[in-house]
């Protein structure tokens, strides 16, 4: 998947997704990427504090271009987690506008309350 092309969740299979993570997780949170296994607990085993799992919560969702449901975020305990809920926001992408982010950026800040901003 090259840098310089645009490639938004809708089009990502489900490697793409996990490499985009990983990509994330090491360059943003300095994640060794020795440790992102399947089982690998995002607190316990990868170190991310409860601020890291909101910047977590904003690149996933400056990725998908929505928001992630209320209800996924208790199920989010591993890297495994995090990619299936990826997976499963790519499933249910058809019907909303896709972010536009280049894969592998990382988004300069949080998501306003009501959704990403739109360039002029």
């Amino acid at each position: 998947m090259g840098m310089g092309r645009v490639h938004t969740v809708i089009e990502a299979t489900s490697a793409e997704l996990e490499s985009w993570l990983r990509d994330i997780l090491v360059k943003k949170f300095e994640v060794p990427a020795a440790a992102l296994v399947p089982g690998a607990r995002l607190k316990e085993d990868l170190g991310l504090e409860s601020l890291d799992f909101v910047d977590l919560v904003v690149e996933f969702e400056c990725r998908a271009g929505r928001r992630i449901e209320t209800e996924d975020l208790p199920g989010l305990k591993t890297f495994e987690d995090v990619v299936a809920l990826l997976v499963k926001m790519n499933a249910k992408q058809g019907a909303a506008p896709a972010s536009g982010l280049a894969s592998g950026a990382v988004h300069p800040g949080p998501v306003p309350a009501d959704g990403p901003r739109k360039a002029s």
